[in-house]
């Protein structure tokens, strides 16, 4: 995988979540994008669908991971509702990975922002351990790494103009 970025919740947390991985709809802006570099790994072996990117790679097409019908609503293709689990968990999209992290675009300005409606964080975000994890985070996206990493994948940031009171917006990336 392109990133390998520590798990920031608990697997005990995510596992008795009924929040991510299921989504309102196809076209939901909670489904995990594919970043360029992951692309062509989740094309050939994980069967996601991309749109073609046009002529201007300034300009790139979001990915989407794809979805499946699940009663009312969707899921991701590779969550597993019975058992909450993820088939391609150790493969996981960067998207996936940063959760409850967020990429977010305000204007031109690419930032960092955190979902407030995630069990972990309504129960952590206030104590000093969870200032130190935003700051591990916030330095993270200070590497050259993650400077090239966000120029190449400004397609992965999105507005969330829907859902901004559910969005901490923490700095600029």
């Amino acid at each position: 995988m392109l990133l390998n970025f520590p798990q920031v919740v608990p697997s005990d947390v995510c596992l008795a979540c009924d929040g991510c991985c299921r989504f309102e709809h196809a076209r939901s802006p909670w489904r995990p994008q594919i970043a360029r570099e992951e692309q062509s790994f989740f094309v050939e072996k994980k069967g996601c669908m991309c749109p073609v990117n046009t002529a201007d790679e300034d300009f790139p097409q979001p990915c989407y991971v794809s979805t499946k019908p699940w009663h009312a609503q969707v899921k991701c293709c590779y969550f597993q509702a019975k058992t909450h689990r993820c088939d391609i968990y150790n493969e996981r999209p960067f998207d996936c990975q940063l959760y409850p992290f967020l990429l977010v675009k305000e204007g031109q300005q690419h930032k960092l922002g955190l979902h407030l409606s995630c069990p972990f964080v309504l129960e952590k975000r206030y104590q000093p351990s969870f200032e130190e994890l935003i700051g591990r985070v916030k330095t993270y996206f200070q590497t050259k790494e993650m400077a090239l990493f966000v120029q190449s994948n400004s397609q992965m940031f999105s507005a969330y103009e829907e859902h901004r009171p559910e969005i901490e917006v923490l700095d600029s990336i």
